[in-house]
């Protein structure tokens, strides 16, 4: 039998009373958040067995072991070296969650600003229409020169006509007084 010096034991020791107080502080802090939440309560419970059992993975084990007998190797002691590894491999875990939620934020921002966006075209008074040049068969009238809308109080019912194109992709598309066509023009 193998009987670790004192100052080993002690560092054990002191390894074990941080990861304790630390896993004790993570569950008092998820207890406080969500004693209002029971299902987000049972998540925290799942996500946390399910990364005790992440942590007796193969490859884990493996360069947790590789590590330990290179040290071992070199006269070193490894002490640490679970600690840290788990230290760094839930840091990228956490960059990652931390990535979605930024990126997911950021979407959210995005859709917002393309809403009100298309909101204040929409409110924007219609501007100017062009006028018409005769068609040919089967084509709505090109557009010569811009008119001045009707006077406010006018008849609400817009005139079949070229508009400003409501969805950006050219400068003008054609109104047939009831809906847009997909005749366009630049």
């Amino acid at each position: 039998m193998i009987v670790a010096p004192r100052s080993l034991g002690n560092r054990v020791a002191g390894i074990y009373a941080v990861l304790i107080a630390a896993n004790a502080a993570a569950w008092a802090a998820a207890f406080l958040v969500f004693h209002d939440h029971p299902v987000l309560l049972g998540t925290a419970v799942v996500a946390y067995t399910f990364g005790l059992r992440h942590a007796v993975d193969a490859d884990h084990i493996a360069a947790i072991d590789n590590v330990t007998r290179k040290l071992m190797q070199d006269d070193e002691r490894p002490i640490a070296v679970g600690l840290f590894f788990s230290i760094g491999h839930s840091t990228v875990v956490v960059a990652a969650s931390v990535a979605i939620a930024l990126t997911a934020a950021t979407a959210l921002l995005v859709r917002e600003a393309v809403l009100h966006a298309r909101a204040v075209r929409a409110s924007r008074p219609v501007a100017p229409w062009p006028a018409q040049q005769p068609a040919q068969p089967g084509q709505p009238a090109r557009p010569t020169q811009l008119v001045q809308p009707a006077q406010p109080g006018a008849s609400a019912a817009v005139p079949a006509a070229w508009h400003p194109d409501p969805w950006g992709q050219k400068r003008l598309r054609y109104w047939d007084g009831t809906q847009w066509t997909g005749h366009t023009a630049d």
